[in-house]
């Protein structure tokens, strides 16, 4: 009778790796957990059995979570003398993506920030309270959820407008010569080109805005979305201050006042320079939503823009404006498709020179 303990579902042996500390890793944590600490491939793994009469060998697959996760008798197959078992980590062997083990950071006013591994379909409300859920000092309406994919996507619109401003100012370029001082093109076209520079340089953030209100405190304040690999969610303590940024003379941060709108701010701030674009100026709220002036004024600039309420965390940005029609335009496409990708408008303010 063969001797039980002799089979594959006795013999296990655990390996322990050290994370690297390294804080620059943090923003990639889940390929780094799956470099430094794999998980076993649950689905595949083999047995090398030689044959002792001719030395030939063979390869018998075997299901590491049918014979250990689940005890199935007949997938505990029996081992004989000389008998080689390879259990597969995830990186040895890659698998469906569905079946990766996919991780999120949690991190900012919750009890227990974090590296949480996802289970299948798992949601932003269970994470949180495997989290400990919020402390009193969160700011729902603050927070911030990276995404992967979302970055992809929105790094692939940006990386295509650029390209259509590039042929925009080429174009351009001849109607400009014929209307300008010849020896104010050059310059001009310098100008233009340092833009689309920079906006080649420009990485998108990833960030989802999320529909959340300025007076939510709960967990079940957020949206109960399903998580994917690698997202990070931070939630910030309420802040003290508004943000104004990019072409005034004064730009920085204030403290807030609930009775102020961004017309006030915007007067702290010194309102806008003469080559300022304030028809073309925008909240970018704490949640990440946008709004833009050009959205909320029609065709007349200030009235309804100006009385705005603004909340803790929201950011005033005033565009530059540019001298060329056409390449304005480009501009305007550019300052809209960017604000509705929540790109911050720190970013802005240095891409708009």
């Amino acid at each position: 009778m063969p001797n039980p303990a002799n089979r594959v579902g006795t013999q296990q042996r655990a390996q322990t790796s050290a994370i690297n500390p390294n804080p620059n890793l943090v923003k990639n944590v889940a390929e780094d957990l799956r470099r430094y600490a794999p998980e076993i491939n649950w689905d595949y793994a083999i047995i090398q059995r030689v044959n002792p009469e001719d030395l030939s060998s063979k390869l018998v697959w075997l299901s590491p979570r049918k014979v250990l996760l689940e005890h199935d008798e007949k997938s505990n197959l029996e081992l004989l003398p000389g008998d080689i078992v390879t259990i597969f980590s995830q990186r040895d062997i890659s698998v469906p993506r569905t079946e990766r083990s996919q991780y999120v950071i949690v991190e900012g006013e919750v009890v227990r920030p974090g590296v949480y591994k996802l289970e299948t379909n798992e949601t932003l409300h269970s994470v949180l309270q495997r989290a400990g859920g919020l402390t009193p000092n969160a700011y729902v309406y603050g927070a911030q959820l990276t995404r992967e994919s979302a970055r992809v996507d929105q790094q692939k619109s940006l990386d295509e407008l650029t390209r259509s401003m590039e042929v925009q100012i080429r174009q351009s370029a001849v109607t400009v010569a014929a209307s300008t001082n010849p020896g104010d093109l050059p310059q001009m076209l310098a100008a233009q080109e340092a833009i689309i520079a920079q906006l080649r340089n420009t990485r998108a953030s990833g960030r989802v805005a999320l529909p959340v209100k300025p007076k939510d405190k709960n967990l079940t304040d957020f949206p109960n979305m399903v998580l994917e690999d690698s997202d990070r969610l931070e939630i910030p303590h309420t802040p003290s201050t508004v943000s104004v940024v990019g072409d005034v003379y004064n730009p920085g941060s204030f403290i807030f006042e609930p009775r102020n709108t961004a017309g006030a701010y915007l007067e702290i701030a010194g309102k806008g320079k003469p080559q300022s674009d304030l028809h073309h100026a925008f909240v970018l709220r704490a949640n990440g939503i946008v709004v833009a002036a050009n959205n909320v004024n029609g065709f007349f600039v200030g009235t309804k823009f100006d009385h705005i309420r603004l909340y803790p965390g929201d950011q005033i940005v005033v565009p530059y404006k540019l001298p060329t029609g056409a390449f304005v335009r480009g501009l305007r496409d550019w300052t809209q498709i960017t604000s509705q990708l929540a790109i911050t408008g720190a970013a802005l303010a240095v891409i708009l020179p």
